[in-house]
């Protein structure tokens, strides 16, 4: 249990580490392209391929957008809290200079 523990620690750590050199467009694209494939399995193969497609593509697709998604948001959160500070910060050098 804990070497697929750490097997899944790594390959989200990969996964945050790809996306932020990939754009948004081609992450969504790879998240699409999954999906379909996804649904092609469960229409045109026998259930235990489609079981197969979902353990070995999907979850791992899922779980790399899932991180990637997060990671930019955590960025865009992190940006806006700098921004709120700056602000917050130039209202007191104004306040000074005006006593």
């Amino acid at each position: 249990m804990f070497l697929i523990g750490l097997y899944l620690a790594r390959y989200i750590d990969w996964c945050a580490a790809l996306s932020r050199r990939m754009r948004h467009w081609q992450i969504l694209v790879i998240e699409m392209a999954s999906f379909i494939g996804f649904v092609l399995c469960v229409k045109l193969m026998p259930v235990w391929v489609a079981a197969v497609y979902l353990v070995v593509i999907a979850i791992p697709v899922g779980i790399f957008a899932f991180s990637a998604f997060r990671g930019r948001r955590q960025r865009a959160d992190d940006v806006s809290a700098l921004q709120v500070q700056n602000q917050k910060s130039r209202k007191l050098l104004e306040r000074s200079r005006n006593r």
